[in-house]
């Protein structure tokens, strides 16, 4: 009996184990590139990217920054507080393509997500 309870037990804690995991591991960063590659996908979409700040602004409580990796590099608008410049950061946001007039794009990330917007 005690056997089985043991195993029980082992096998509740692994269930666990295997939903901490699932359920707070961070999304794999997409490359900046890859977004502003494709915005007919990623639009309006929630996407998790990673890069080097390379500026910062706040212009009367509007805070942005520019976010940079290999690929390419894009805007995050934040209520959050601004990083610092060379920063290595993870953004998780909301992807916005603000204008496109005579191929001339402006797209960028809002951080936080909007209210009961879901990770993805």
């Amino acid at each position: 009996m005690a056997a089985v309870i043991g195993l029980l037990v082992i096998v509740v804690l692994a269930c666990v184990g295997v939903w901490f995991v699932l359920h707070t591991a961070q999304p794999k960063p997409v490359p900046i590139g890859t977004v502003l590659g494709d915005l007919r996908t990623y639009d309006g979409q929630v996407v998790t990217v990673a890069g080097r700040v390379t500026e910062t602004v706040n212009l009367l409580g509007f805070k942005t920054y520019q976010l940079k990796d290999d690929s390419g590099e894009i805007m995050v608008v934040t209520d959050r507080g601004l990083p610092n410049k060379g920063d290595e950061v993870t953004v998780t946001g909301f992807v916005s393509e603000m204008f496109n007039l005579g191929g001339v794009n402006m797209t960028v990330i809002k951080e936080p997500l909007p209210e009961g917007q879901a990770k993805r």
